[in-house]
């Protein structure tokens, strides 16, 4: 494990996510607004440097005092090889299954090695879907080749809908996790957390939203 610090490699590590969009969009966002400054005090781990596979970014733990607190305990997941990161995201150290969190990913083919390691931490899963969206004049940054192959105008009076690709899927997932030493807690309702879907850009009103769909992926744990 790695703990990236600095401004040297942050910036190194956001060029590179930028290159796996959409697949790595949402830790591309947080790592964005690392390197403005960081303002919810946040840390980059990867499984290696500077060739990594794996990336997590998470809060320090001095801001993760209230194990029932999912809000603060908010991980967020990219792999180039999500087959075989399931070690790493099971290490000590990088995700504390013992709290009430949040592991939120752009990549649906995470699914089942969450999967698999709720069955390992013998915590129980619950899944949800849902879609986020992206401003033309930021998919035309980030996302070019992609608005390139449908022809589709960075400017309109009419809102388009953009049907990606297969393997840009559209579904969401979120996993709720309850351990099985805490089978009498409340129900949890899965939120956004105030860092997770942060973009250059990124609109503030749902009505400002064009429909163009990128993948999203989030799970809860306790």
């Amino acid at each position: 494990m790695f703990h990236l610090q600095g401004p040297q490699v942050l910036q190194m590590l956001e060029k590179s996510l930028r290159k796996s969009i959409p697949e790595s969009l949402k830790v591309y966002g947080t790592v964005f607004h690392m390197n403005q400054g960081d303002p919810f005090k946040l840390k980059a781990l990867v499984d290696k440097w500077p060739d990594f596979t794996t990336v997590v970014i998470r809060p320090q733990e001095e801001e993760m005092t209230d194990d029932f607190d999912h809000y603060t305990n908010t991980y967020q997941v990219y792999s180039k090889n999500p087959q075989n990161c399931q070690e790493f995201l099971g290490a000590s150290g990088i995700i504390n299954w013992k709290q009430h969190l949040q592991i939120q990913s752009s990549q649906s083919s995470l699914n089942e090695v969450i999967q698999n390691l709720a069955a390992v931490k013998l915590v129980k899963v619950k899944q949800k879907q849902g879609i986020m969206y992206m401003l033309p004049e930021t998919a035309s940054k980030l996302l070019p080749s992609l608005l390139e192959a449908k022809n589709l105008p960075l400017k309109s009076g009419r809102r388009k809908v953009m049907t990606p690709p297969q393997h840009f899927s559209t579904t969401a997932v979120a996993f709720r996790l309850q351990c099985s030493v805490r089978r009498g807690l409340p129900a949890l309702h899965i939120p956004a957390s105030p860092w997770t879907s942060a973009l250059p850009q990124w609109p503030r009103r749902i009505q400002r939203f064009q429909d163009y769909k990128i993948p999203s992926s989030g799970f809860i744990a306790c």
